[in-house]
């Protein structure tokens, strides 16, 4: 019975060891639109190419999924975490939370959150929040992209 045991288990990892080594990472980005002053703009619903990188963050995955990344920088807090899990079709079920706050005062002031529960695909670019007239500049986007292991994390689980 052990020998079965040990055989089930030893075939179950090998289907399923692609979905158990983890190593994915979640990026999530902080992008601005600048206004037209010129034009009264209707919000849109995905950052241009010229769009500012104001902030970017990344976390590792586990090998159940879990990420936690938090990042202080002069004044400006930066919060990620959450999970990724692979569905059946290929398609990733994420869960985010995310913060950024500029700088530290008591209340909500200038801080940027977001929770979200997304199905994506992994290299997708998703837009998971946002906010028009955020500051006298333009329209922010907050966006979450899950990228494929790195090189050395996918070798490393070949070896296992």
């Amino acid at each position: 019975m052990s020998r079965f045991t040990c055989t089930a288990a030893t075939l179950i990892l090998l289907v399923f060891s692609p979905f158990l080594h983890g190593g994915e990472i979640v990026a999530v980005l902080l992008l601005e639109e600048k206004a037209d002053k010129e034009a009264r703009q209707i919000p849109a619903t995905q950052p241009s190419a010229d769009a500012t990188m104001l902030l970017s963050i990344e976390a590792l995955t586990d090998a159940s999924g879990n990420f936690h990344a938090s990042c202080l920088v002069g004044d400006k807090t930066i919060w990620l975490d959450g999970n990724v899990k692979t569905m059946t079709d290929g398609t990733r079920r994420l869960k985010i939370d995310f913060l950024h706050q500029d700088e530290f005062r008591p209340g909500a002031f200038n801080t940027e959150s977001i929770t979200s529960n997304i199905v994506m695909h992994a290299g997708e670019q998703r837009v998971i929040g946002g906010m028009h007239g955020a500051t006298a500049a333009g329209q922010r986007f907050i966006v979450a992209t899950i990228k494929p292991p790195p090189e050395s994390a996918k070798d490393s689980a070949k070896a296992e």
